[in-house]
């Protein structure tokens, strides 16, 4: 993780008149590998801090692009596509989650399925559910944007378990990610 602006008042593309706060903000950071890392810190001069916002804007699009998530005007529109993702994972969970009656063999046809659609569906779908608030964050209420931080240690438990190699126990989906986006009152 590389500031894009120095976090101290004497690295790379510093600037003294913005606050410490500011700088460690989400719009102020980008990854880089270790390498691009150190490079782009000793020639401040060619990596301008436009260039390197320009890079994070550009990567951004090209990602939002493939996925297909849109940047929503209002909170209704937002719902009705995070609905519909929601809806997919919900059908997935309820027809094979390894809560259901198959548990006691773990060779059960449903079991290998229930894998396959964690890997190919439900994990995926939930990635696109956290850019999508990413796009979209500012249309979230700042109890909605801890639910989805919170979602999002359960996609990282998840993935953990399916695709790691720890067989422990995953945070719980969060229930509050189905009340997401709905009229605020």
């Amino acid at each position: 993780m590389a500031h894009i602006i120095a976090a101290s008042d004497s690295g790379p593309r510093a600037n003294k008149m913005i606050d410490s706060k500011v700088k460690s903000e989400y719009d102020n950071l980008i990854l880089l590998c270790p390498s691009c890392h150190t490079e782009i810190d000793k020639a401040p001069q060619i990596f301008t801090q436009e260039l390197i916002h320009n890079w994070k804007k550009n990567h951004k699009q090209r990602i939002v692009e493939t996925i297909g998530i849109p940047k929503f005007d209002n909170r209704k529109e937002a719902r009705n596509f995070l609905s519909g993702i929601l809806r997919k994972n919900k059908i997935i969970f309820e027809s094979l989650n390894p809560n259901l009656p198959y548990r006691e063999n773990p060779e059960a046809e449903e079991a290998v399925v229930w894998k396959r659609k964690m890997v190919t569906q439900i994990i995926p779908n939930n990635q696109k559910i956290l850019l999508f608030a990413s796009i979209n964050a500012d249309l979230l209420s700042d109890d909605e944007l801890n639910t989805i931080e919170v979602f999002r240690q359960h996609i990282d438990d998840l993935i953990e378990r399916h695709l790691g190699d720890s067989l422990g126990i995953a945070s719980r989906f969060p229930l509050k990610m189905n009340d997401l986006l709905k009229p605020l009152l």
